[in-house]
């Protein structure tokens, strides 16, 4: 399973949605989007995927992509 396959799992059970989505997606658009829900997903993420996101880092992201991005560079590490 790719990163982005993985955070797209992530956020569809964290936000309880069956969307398809894409690296495009803006956060801002997803539905019951809120900065709880964003707080619910980097806990998410960071045990998903065994890193620390630096918050900053974390939320000046706009796009799935970029949360991927983000989880692929720490993760290489």
């Amino acid at each position: 399973m790719s990163h982005f396959d993985k955070l797209a799992a992530l956020l569809e059970t964290a936000l309880d949605l069956e969307l398809e989505l894409s690296p495009d997606h803006r956060f801002k658009d997803l539905p019951g989007w809120d900065s709880v829900q964003a707080m619910r997903l980097i806990s998410h993420i960071e045990k998903a995927f065994g890193i620390k996101l630096p918050i900053k880092d974390y939320l000046s992201a706009e796009t799935v992509g970029q949360v991927e991005a983000l989880i692929e560079r720490l993760a290489a590490k």
